[in-house]
This record gives C-alpha cells, structure tokens and sequence, in this order.
C-alpha cells in the first residue's frame, strides 16, 4: 500500500521514493508507483520534482504516461512535460481525453504544434470536434463543453422509443441524469429526467413528462465562461445545454465544468490584484518569475516617487514637527486598507454582474458614506490617543479629521477606479491594487502635510 495520508494526497517520504527511484533509474518500480496514484495525485507528484527529474519521469512512462494528467497539471508545468513529449505519444494521449480536455491542453502548445498535432489525430470526429472547440474564442463557453456526453431526443419520441435508443446506442454516456429535448431542427426546448421517464407508460411521448421549457436555461458557445459560471450560481443549475449562433444544440456544459471555472477565475484574480501573472506559481523558473514580475515593481517605483516628492516638499514641516513622520504612515496604512477593501468588494460585484443591477452611482455614494462613519469612529480614537499623548489640541484635530477625509476619497478611488478600467474594457483586477495604493499614499501625505503646514506652521 503507497505511504498516503487519510486516502488523498501525496506524503514527502513517496515523493523522496519516487526521487530515489529516478535517481537509480528503477524504471518499473517507478511505473508501478505511479499508475497506483489517481491523475490529481499524479500531478501533485510531479509538481514535487524539479524539471530534471520531471524529464526524466516523462521519458520512463512514455506512451503509459496518464492522459488526465495533462489535465490535471497547468501552466508552465504542463508546457514543460508536453515539450518532452514526442508528437505520437502527445497524440495518443489526447485521444485518451474528452474534447474539451484535449481543447485544455492544446491551449498550452505552441501554435504550430497545435496544428500538426490536430492532423495528426487518426479519428475524423474526435479531430473535427477539437477543431470546432478550438474555433470559438478563448474563454469562451465552446472551449469547454462537452459535445458528445449529452443525450438528445427528438420531443415526439414516446418512451418505448427513447429506451430502445438508449440499449442501441453505443456512444451513450456511462452518467446521465436528464435527457435534452430538440425539436425538428435539433434546437432543445425542454428536459427530462430519467426518473420521470422510467416511471412514465411505453406509449408516453416525451414532450409529456418533459419539464416546463420556461425551466431550461439555455447558452451560447461564444459566451464567456465568467458569465455561464453567473447563470449557474444564480439559478443553481446542474447542467446547461450550448447552442450555436442558429440555436442548434452543439454542446452540454455541466456544473463540473463550472467549478472548474470559478476556481481559474478565483484564482486569477487573486494573482492579478496582487500584480501577478497566473503563470507565475512556486513551480516558475527563477528567470520567468522574476521577469514577470520586475515591470510591476518598476511602475511602483514611479508610482512610489511622487508621495517621495510631496514628502520632500514639506520636509521644512515635519523637521518643525517630526511627530508628523510617525503618525503619516498609520493614516496611510489606514486609507490602504479601507481602499483594497472596498476594491476587493467592487472587483467580486463586478465579476457577478451585481453592479450593473445595482448603479455605478448609488454603489459610489454608499461607500463614500462607510468612508465617512468608519473614518468617524477612528478619528476619535485616533485623535484622543494622540492628545493624551502630546497635549496638543491643533495636531490631534488636523490628525482626526485627516483621517475622515482620507476614509472617505479612500473608497471612492476604492469603487471608482476599478469602474473606470471596466470600463476601458479592462481587466478591473489588473493593476487596480496599485494604482490606488499609490494615489493613497500621495493623497495621505499631501493631505496630512498640507493641513499642518497651514494650521500649526502658518497658522
């Protein structure tokens, strides 16, 4: 029995195994170990080892290499193993795999093997099939359905009908708990469920145990993910069926595919609002990681350079007042993260749709108004701890109500900014973070500065 904890997962002693074992070339023992693992354990296996000995997995396991675990792995992973992979071996993988799968992986070849490995796929169907999931956008709906996982029926077959079908039938899903109904031109107007059906008499047509067709919730492949991920939340789907420009049923997308989705999306998101591309995980090379990633740093050392420069500005105040450097980064640190709260909120009601339902305006204002009565309350405390602290009415209330101010233009450039890049047809999530941490900290400065320069200095 492989060393596991509680059924699911790999433990460090399987991986040093499976590290020892490539280290003495132990081919079948590391055969063994592996087709023991289920794919996701497979890929976390993988993940474990670095790209030597990942290269050197690769070519033990050959054309025995599990298809589902090009599935399973992503990004830079997934690209290292299929450039170890030879074009016969990446083609009978991919035949292996659903449609929809293949589609994932080919997204992640170069543009020229894509092609030559679509050719290269001896069936006519399963090739045709990659080929019209491929022609939708990216991102889209037909990137992920299923086109052949699905039964359809026409509405005036009786239940005799439907069953004889099903027993016929050879390429009839193994799981299935509805039936789509089509009309003449294959376009679906309702469902059934095999319950309903099984329980219905042999002359019973479908189009009489069928559910209501106000109940079927139907999508279109060149809809974006994002959005089919919304209408099963919303109405708590378990499946959808996909059609094409002309409503033709192309397609089923399952709520499989669409936890799928919400966790990229979550995912992706997460790594944008903290300026990261979703290439760049643990398992990047150094090199690639810090590409990435130097362009974001560099903006924030321009960004960074104008709070320097207002600083520096009022150097003559704070030298009169050096209490002012120890409490402008609190006052800073507060607006920042009044402003990524309210950015986090706007970002999650954005990506739902919810702000288009609700007003851009109302949404602005009522965050302006939690600025005001949270900046409220901390100001008071705020400016009663520094009054105790140095007796000085004048600083504390300049401090207090620098606090208010800030709270407030905090989640307004909190809620407006992410609205602006919407609405540039943007990514709100890309760069948002640091945009307003840097138009923050100018503010707050300038702000706090500014306020003490002409009620203590001038005043």
């Amino acid at each position: 029995m492989l060393d596991k904890d509680n059924n699911y997962g790999i433990t460090r002693s399987l991986v040093e195994r499976i590290k020892n074992a490539l280290e003495m070339n132990l081919k079948t023992q590391i055969r063994k170990i592996f087709s023991s693992l289920h794919p996701a354990d497979q890929a976390e296996l993988v993940y474990s080892l670095d790209s030597d000995e990942r290269e050197k997995l690769v070519g033990i396991l050959g054309d025995k290499l599990e298809p589902l675990l090009l599935v399973e792995v992503e990004g830079n992973v997934r690209r290292e193993i299929i450039s170890y992979l030879d074009k016969d071996t990446l083609v009978n993988l991919l035949a292996g795999l659903d449609t929809d799968e293949a589609v994932e992986v080919l997204e992640d070849c170069e543009e020229d093997l894509t092609q030559e490995t679509i050719d290269a796929i001896k069936s006519s169907e399963k090739r045709e099939d990659i080929e019209e999931a491929l022609s939708y956008p990216e991102d889209s709906v037909g990137r992920i359905m299923n086109q052949s996982n699905f039964i359809a029926v026409p509405k005036d077959w009786d239940v005799n009908e439907i069953i004889k079908y099903l027993r016929k039938n050879k390429n009839v899903p193994q799981e299935f708990g509805n039936i789509i109904v089509v009309d003449e031109y294959f376009r679906p107007v309702s469902f059934a469920s095999i319950g309903s059906i099984l329980k219905a008499d042999g002359k019973t047509l479908i189009s009489e145990v069928m559910r209501n067709p106000e109940d079927l919730k139907i999508i279109n492949a060149d809809v974006d993910q994002s959005d089919a991920a919304n209408l099963f939340i919303k109405y708590d789907l378990k499946f959808v069926p996909v059609v094409n420009h002309n409503g033709i049923l192309v397609g089923i997308l399952n709520s499989n595919d669409i936890i799928h989705v919400i966790n990229e999306e979550t995912k992706e998101d997460m790594m944008l609002m903290g300026n990261v591309d979703s290439n760049d995980t643990i398992h990047a090379s150094v090199w690639n990681s810090t590409k990435r990633r130097l362009p974001w740093l560099l903006g924030s050392i321009i960004t960074g350079s104008m709070s320097m420069l207002v600083i520096n500005y009022f150097a003559p105040t704070i030298q009169q007042f050096v209490i002012l450097s120890a409490i402008m980064p609190l006052a800073a640190n507060l607006s920042g993260v009044s402003g990524t709260q309210t950015l986090s909120i706007l970002i999650r009601n954005i990506s739902s749709n919810e702000l288009e339902k609700v007003g851009a305006s109302k949404v602005i204002l009522k965050q302006m108004l939690v600025g005001f009565f949270d900046g409220l309350c901390l100001s008071i405390i705020a400016a009663t701890v520094l009054f105790l602290w140095k007796n000085n009415i004048k600083l504390s209330l300049i401090f207090g109500t620098a606090i208010i101010v800030l709270q407030i233009l905090s989640c307004l450039i909190g809620t407006s900014v992410p609205i602006i890049i919407k609405k540039l047809k943007l990514d709100p999530a890309v760069g948002s973070g640091t945009f307003i941490t840097a138009l923050l900290d100018t503010t707050t400065s300038l702000l706090l500065l500014g306020m003490a320069t002409i009620f203590l200095v001038n005043g």
